[in-house]
């Protein structure tokens, strides 16, 4: 069974289709277009008003909706749709299931149908109605744009005709197949599907070629057998002719380079060591560091007799006074206002949010016919004339 996800299906639908499929070998629900509205307010089969809640389709698929026997009408497979189609496993996987070929929306049911009846399958339009909701436009492939929708059956179109290149089938859909004669100009549109589709195609596709390339023994041993060859001829005969002599030009170059970068460094930290190590360190050791101590410990020893006790220390006393008052306060203010909080908290959540919600749970049946009422209190008043001439 292929069911969209926005078809509303009435009780023991799959029991009916069971019963059916005994006599028939493909079945198609019989659906009804709802107003936006109702579809939005509503999800209950029985709650529905076919008179009033429904809307006909285009004149194609209303004359569609209203035959008896489906078999008779002239091409009966271009009117399969797989919003609501059951058919047996074992036929399907028979007849080729869906082609890989339909990467876009539509004809690819009817496809299927086509294969079906050629197949010499008895088609029945189930007699039980089922309803079409309306999906957000995000979920749409098309995006619920007419002008779009056309443009991709166009293209699904010539796919199917390509596979069935049936002269019955070009007769019905030629305004699909042959081109337009306006003046258009379709800018470029990506398919997130589409695009995902085809670069793990390609991925796919490269990949085996590359495994086969690399990890089968036949290219594996020409590549190896190619290269050796190549190999053994430049080292015999390119070598000895063109390269040799350029290397033994660049070693001896290099050689020279490095044994005269080597001495001059070697003299260069030789002589610098000496100078530092020997004469500066020593003498910064002995005189300027002694000299630096006499300095810093004697301006210390001042700052702390002379200048702190005078100065600094009765202002940090206060200082510290008032910290410590306004910690201590501040710290028994919050313990204070967090023990309050939860125990509010505590309150507002276990008794008053669960004892209201067990209220309301427990009121609902005392409020459902009041529902009931009022919306068909509403139903009413909409079938009166003034409101149906508005």
């Amino acid at each position: 069974l292929f069911l969209f996800f926005f078809i509303l299906v009435p009780s023991h639908y799959l029991s009916d289709l069971i019963k059916k499929m005994e006599s028939f070998d493909i079945i198609q629900g019989r659906r009804l277009f709802l107003n936006e509205e109702v579809s939005n307010r509503l999800t209950s089969y029985e709650l529905i008003d076919t008179e009033i809640d429904t809307y006909a389709e285009d004149p194609y698929w209303d004359a569609f909706q209203k035959t008896e026997d489906w078999n008779s009408l002239h091409n009966h497979w271009k009117y399969t749709c797989t919003h609501s189609l059951a058919v047996r496993k074992a036929d399907f996987k028979r007849l080729g299931w869906f082609r890989k070929t339909f990467l876009f929306y539509g004809f690819e049911d009817v496809d299927l149908g086509y294969r079906f009846a050629k197949d010499g399958a008895r088609f029945l339009l189930n007699d039980k109605a089922i309803f079409h909701l309306h999906p957000p436009p995000s979920q749409s492939e098309y995006e619920r744009s007419p002008a779009r929708r056309q443009t991709i059956l166009a293209k699904t179109c010539r796919i199917f005709f390509h596979h069935s290149l049936d002269e019955a089938a070009f007769n019905d859909f030629r305004g699909l197949l042959t081109p337009s004669h306006s003046f258009s100009i379709e800018l470029p549109r990506i398919n997130p599907r589409s695009a995902f589709f085809w670069l793990h195609h390609s991925f796919q596709m490269v990949k085996w070629r590359l495994m086969w390339f690399f990890f089968h023994p036949a290219p594996k041993a020409g590549i190896q057998l190619t290269g050796g060859l190549l190999r053994r001829a430049y080292w015999r005969l390119i070598w000895p002719t063109m390269c040799w002599f350029y290397w033994r030009i660049k070693v001896l170059a290099t050689w020279v380079y490095w044994r005269t970068y080597g001495l001059a460094g070697l003299v260069r930290w030789r002589i610098w060591g000496l100078l530092k190590w020997k004469l500066a360190m020593p003498l910064y050791y002995k005189g300027g560091l002694s000299l630096r101590k006499i300095y810093y410990y004697g301006f210390e020893r001042i700052f702390w007799k002379f200048v702190w006790p005078c100065l600094c220390w009765s202002r940090w006393r206060t200082t510290g006074l008032a910290n410590k008052i306004y910690w201590r306060t501040r710290v028994l203010i919050s313990r204070l206002y967090w023990r309050l909080y939860a125990s509010i908290n505590f309150f507002y959540y276990h008794i008053l949010v669960r004892g209201f919600w067990l209220i309301f749970k427990l009121s609902l049946p005392l409020r459902k016919p009041f529902y009931i009422l009022m919306f068909q209190y509403r139903k009413r008043i909409l079938r009166l004339p003034e409101y149906q001439k508005e």
